[in-house]
């Protein structure tokens, strides 16, 4: 553990042993291989640093690109949602709270029609059934949601059907707050009018 801690090199332990126990601790704590000493020679060695290395700079940029990935997510206006095929929430980005009043958490696990308002649920309901059915369909629609304080804001859906690619397997949603834009809109006209 100190020598994981000291470099941020991949590590390889050479073992004069190899009992499976201690194979699988070394591997538990994060060793990148573990080559006994019998088996150990010069050209094994520069092969398994080779691929130690390249595999430790793949990890790199895939954090990296993680992190890139996770500012842009967090710190965007409009509210990210994963709704899995039944209509649950499985993701809900930072803006939740900023655009419905709830913690991400607080709504894991829940549909998202709770949140619509009654009066424009049939119409999300069967747009999200239509949607369904066809891979990579996507769609844009406008509705109201219940905010946590029993306000109603007015947002506009952007969803698309990924639930065919294995690494988003959800329908995705994007939504944009236009509670505030109308409002504004409203206010500005009236200046005109009163004028």
């Amino acid at each position: 553990e100190r020598m994981r801690e000291a470099t941020d090199c991949p590590l390889v332990v050479i073992s004069g042993n190899g009992h499976p126990a201690l194979v699988d601790e070394a591997l538990r704590r994060r060793a990148y291989d573990v080559i006994p000493k019998h088996q150990l020679d010069a050209p094994t060695l520069r092969r398994v640093l080779r691929l130690a290395s390249r595999h430790e700079a793949s990890s790199r940029a895939g954090r990296a690109a993680e992190g890139r990935y996770r500012a842009l997510v967090d710190t965007s206006s409009e509210l990210l949602v994963l709704l899995d095929e039944s209509g649950r929430i499985e993701y809900a980005s930072a803006a939740m709270r900023r655009i419905l009043g709830f913690d991400s958490p607080q709504v894991l696990g829940r549909y998202g029609l709770e949140f619509v308002e009654p009066q424009d649920g049939d119409a999300v309901r069967a747009a999200f059934a239509r949607l369904r059915k066809r891979a990579g369909a996507e769609t844009t629609l406008r509705a109201r949601f219940r905010h946590r304080d029993g306000s109603v804001r007015m947002l506009e859906a952007t969803l698309a059907n990924r639930l065919d690619e294995p690494d988003v397997a959800a329908v995705v949603c994007s939504y944009r707050a236009l509670t505030e834009t109308e409002a504004q809109r409203a206010r500005f006209t009236a200046t005109f009018e009163s004028s």
